[in-house]
């Protein structure tokens, strides 16, 4: 009974509108928009609330036009009612029974935003108007019919609709609802008429707003990692993500004049952002590993340290086709004019580095996707071009639906042994079916396994779902960028889709053991989301992150060194898989002991980049052991390494960011 209650209270809330004309001359013909055959048997049953409609108008004729209106208002608003009540129930039995393909074509007609002039659609609106039009201001607000009836469409499936409702209170039935119809349309024809006129900001204020995507609670919550003792566990093993995500949408908060969410705050991202200009390996070698040492100025007896595993340079495979399948959001709230061009001009990169030996799809979604482009060979830019643009943003985002068909068009298209991927722009803003990233991430997983990998790039930081798009990202075996202004959307999005076309390493895993010997306590800064037990560092199950040609993954490990200890401070490992064979790499390296530690001051301006982005990521995620930490003191160190990395901006920018958060904060 609970789950009966929305559709009733919808339909208790039903228009009736009143034909102009026949009030004139007398008799106030009342047509329902249960008569309109554009929805077809899904709505028949309301044509008696139509007959009821037309007793009442015969009553009110013999009164004076004062009476009769104010009759007419109190009527309505009982009588309609408990018509509406137990209509409901019979609606839902219809809309139970409606065949797949039906449903579906009658919820493309309801999410019609747009109507087009003459549209049954833009009728149904008009009558809702001049509904509005004529009642008291005192009157309560009517729900649309079309609305109740959008959501009994949503809810088809559920058990209660398919539940047998007792009959309707006894009421007067029609003799024949296709008489009736008939009799309606010639009225109908004239209300079109004037309907047609209707102003474009009229129809413009009927839209339904779409509802706001609400991301649900995180149902996986990442809390600090503690210092861990060595004597009790040696051993730290995660997998070497490496997006800078993180470090973007907090330099966009921040230009909004707004500290980010502390759980939105990433250190590792922050620390993944930047290049140090490490050392490149050497002819032959397919990584390079370097690493230094500080002494932290921050806490008590604690050194920093510092390493980055980089690859090798290296052009896409040749003769590896790609497979890729564009999956675009074309919701309402990708219809401002920044996020439309970044959408453009991603396009444009992704129609310039594609082959004829490719294949490209384009998927775009709102409430349901649409299949744009169905496996077009690559090499044809301008045909991809004009294919893939001119559609408008509307609608809601569903982003569960838009998933299933952009994998069903890349399994289609699969290519074996060639890079298949689903590469989605979207700012995240999802409102409709499933939104939790953790149920999505399932369905990410299941086609990653079978050779599809998923590709996420966030547009715009107002209103942007930064949750779900990492934990597709991460799951997906897949790059995950971000683009917030048009003028840089070009040379992020193609540094991203080359990483993904370049692949250097999959299932990247790093794995330190520490020498209790030599190293009392540790404590790694960040990749909470990408730890993993010290017997998956070997575990070719477990799935791992991927990096691309000349691209660093950087670590950053906080520790306590015992002096009087024997060996070096500890091992690091990689393990990695060559791509797109089964063939797996282990690499390792020594972390020699020195007595003395640089103080960080001192250090060289790689080491004092780092440590200052790792130390403010943890400041502005108010993690604990960054209480002490005082912005003049990240200020004092980051001082002058702007002008050392004078190509890159983004040192310029974590400056910035520092001043900027220091102003906001107050500190």
């Amino acid at each position: 009974a609970a789950s009966e209650a929305p559709a009733q209270e919808a339909f208790a809330l039903g228009v009736v509108v009143e034909d102009e004309a026949a009030k004139e001359s007398g008799q106030a013909e009342t047509l329902m928009l249960g008569d309109d055959l554009t929805l077809g048997r899904m709505f028949k049953k309301q044509s008696e609330l139509g007959k009821a409609a037309r007793e009442l108008s015969a009553v009110q004729s013999e009164r004076t036009a004062d009476a009769k209106t104010l009759k007419q208002r109190g009527w309505f608003s009982r009588d309609s009612a408990r018509q509406s009540l137990s209509r409901a129930k019979g609606d839902k039995d219809v809309l139970a029974e409606l065949p797949a393909e039906e449903y579906e074509s009658l919820t493309a007609a309801i999410d019609e935003t747009l109507p087009t002039p003459g549209s049954d659609r833009q009728q149904r609106l008009a009558e809702k108007s001049l509904d509005e039009s004529r009642k008291s201001p005192a009157t309560r607000q009517p729900q649309s019919l079309l609305t109740a009836n959008r959501e009994l469409l949503r809810r088809k499936g559920q058990p209660a609709a398919n539940k047998k409702q007792p009959a309707p209170t006894a009421k007067p039935q029609s003799a024949s609802r296709s008489s009736k119809l008939s009799e309606a349309k010639p009225k109908e024809k004239q209300l079109g008429q004037r309907r047609r006129g209707v102003s474009d900001h009229l129809v413009e204020k009927l839209k339904e707003a779409e509802p706001p995507a609400k991301p649900p609670t995180p149902s996986v919550v990442y809390t600090p990692r503690p210092e861990t003792v060595t004597a009790e566990n040696n051993f730290s093993t995660f997998s070497l993500n490496v997006s800078d995500v993180s470090f973007k949408t907090t330099l966009a908060s921040l230009q909004a004049n707004k500290l980010p969410e502390p759980g939105d705050v990433r250190s590792e991202e922050f620390l993944n952002a930047l290049e140090y200009r490490d050392p490149m390996p050497g002819a032959g070698e397919p990584l390079a590993f370097h690493w230094e040492r500080a002494r932290s100025p921050f806490t008590h007896d604690r050194d920093i340290i510092r390493f980055s595993v980089r690859t090798a340079a290296r052009g896409r495979q040749p003769g590896r086709a790609i497979n890729l399948v564009c999956l675009l959001d074309n919701s309402g709230s990708m219809e401002r004019e920044d996020r439309v061009s970044i959408v453009q001009q991603a396009l444009g990169v992704l129609a310039r580095k594609l082959t004829p030996n490719d294949r490209v799809s384009l998927v775009t979604f709102s409430r349901t996707p649409k299949l744009r482009i169905d496996g077009m060979r690559g090499g044809n830019r301008e045909a991809f071009l004009k294919a893939s643009t001119g559609w408008i943003p509307q609608g809601g985002t569903h982003v569960e639906k838009a998933l299933a068909l952009a994998y069903q068009t890349a399994k289609k298209h699969f290519i074996p042994g060639g890079n298949n991927r689903v590469v989605l722009l979207t700012d995240g803003a999802a409102n409709m079916g499933n939104v939790d990233p953790y149920q999505l991430r399932k369905t990410v997983e299941s086609h990653r396994k079978q050779g599809i990998a998923l590709d996420c790039f966030g547009v715009g930081w107002e209103g942007y779902n930064d949750n779900l798009l990492e934990v597709l990202a991460r799951n997906g075996d897949g790059r995950y960028g971000f683009l917030n202004q048009p003028v840089q959307a070009v040379a992020e999005f193609e540094q991203k889709l080359l990483g993904a076309f370049q692949v250097a390493a999959s299932d990247v895993k790093v794995q330190v053991e520490w020498n209790a010997d030599r190293v009392r306590v540790f404590r790694q800064v960040g990749y909470l989301r990408h730890q993993l037990k010290k017997e998956d560092f070997r575990n070719n199950k477990i799935d791992a992150a991927e990096i691309s040609a000349a691209e660093s993954g950087n670590a950053l490990y906080v520790v306590q060194v015992a002096p009087g200890g024997e060996g070096p401070l500890g091992m690091v490992r990689v393990r990695y898989k060559v791509p797109f064979t089964r063939e797996y790499t282990e690499l390792e390296w020594s972390l020699a002991y020195e007595p003395a530690a640089t103080p960080l001051e001192q250090a060289g301006p790689a080491m004092r980049l780092g440590s200052v982005a790792a130390t403010f990521a943890e400041w502005l995620a108010q993690n604990p052991y960054a209480q002490g930490v005082q912005l003049p003191d990240l200020q004092g160190l980051i001082s002058g390494i702007p002008s050392i990395y004078a190509t890159d901006p983004r040192p310029a920018q974590l400056e910035w960011m520092i001043g900027k958060a220091r102003i906001l904060a107050g500190n």
